[in-house]
């Protein structure tokens, strides 16, 4: 946006170039009050470069991970209550 030149692009425009996951990335990534200054072809960069793309990998990934353990009857979410993460010492 240029207030200078009077020029400038609508959120909906933003939204229809990079699509709304990495529109609300972006714009969630900044205090309301700070300034912003949106990098469209990062963005749309297909990469671990761009933060929206390797957070949605990270998902896509673990969401596998899951689907793979209920197959093996391993529940997706146990009872965190019955689980010990304390080390074991040597001979218990």
């Amino acid at each position: 946006m240029s207030t200078r030149s009077g020029q400038f692009v609508t959120l909906k425009e933003i939204v229809d170039e990079v699509g709304r996951d990495a529109s609300r990335f972006f714009f969630a990534m900044r205090s309301p009050t700070s300034h912003l200054e949106f990098d469209v072809d990062l963005a749309k960069k297909q990469s671990n470069e761009n933060p929206v793309f390797y957070v949605q990998y990270v998902h896509a990934r673990i969401r596998s991970i899951f689907r793979e353990a209920e197959k093996q009857g391993i529940p997706s979410s146990p009872d965190t209550g019955s689980l010990n993460f304390r080390k074991k010492k040597n001979g218990s």
